[in-house]
């Protein structure tokens, strides 16, 4: 099974990144492909202390809300062998108000041509 995780790092909870990784998703949703989005705006993660806890027990030992992220992540990254493809340019939208990035055409075409790349590379892998 093949799933694609769309992970949020704005702080805005209705902002632009929001807005390009569901359109990413509904692209991907479209093609057959489970998706699932992350959203982390609402969620308490302290900075990293460089204490080397995640590489010596692949654990990080600080209790926050991204314990469960780090599961997921290390789900995909170690027991499904997460592969992260690349894009024909630079993943950028422009807006400053909620939304606002809808009007960037480039913004929107580069993130649905990089979508289209990824259920391309996903059905590969189901052959």
């Amino acid at each position: 099974m093949y799933k694609v995780i769309g992970i949020v790092g704005s702080p805005r909870p209705i902002g632009n990144t929001r807005y390009l990784v569901n359109e990413a998703l509904e692209v991907l949703k479209t093609k057959g492909i489970d998706v699932e989005l992350i959203p982390l705006d609402d969620k308490r993660i302290a900075p990293c202390e460089a204490c080397n806890a995640c590489g010596e027990l692949l654990n990080c030992r600080i209790e926050d809300d991204f314990q469960e992220i780090f599961a997921q992540l290390n789900y995909f990254f170690f027991i499904n062998g997460m592969i992260v493809p690349g894009s024909t340019c630079w993943n950028v939208g422009y807006g400053l108000d909620p939304e606002s990035v809808k009007g960037d055409e480039e913004a929107i075409r580069t993130v649905r041509d990089l979508v289209r790349n990824m259920a391309w590379l996903i059905k590969k892998l189901k052959a």
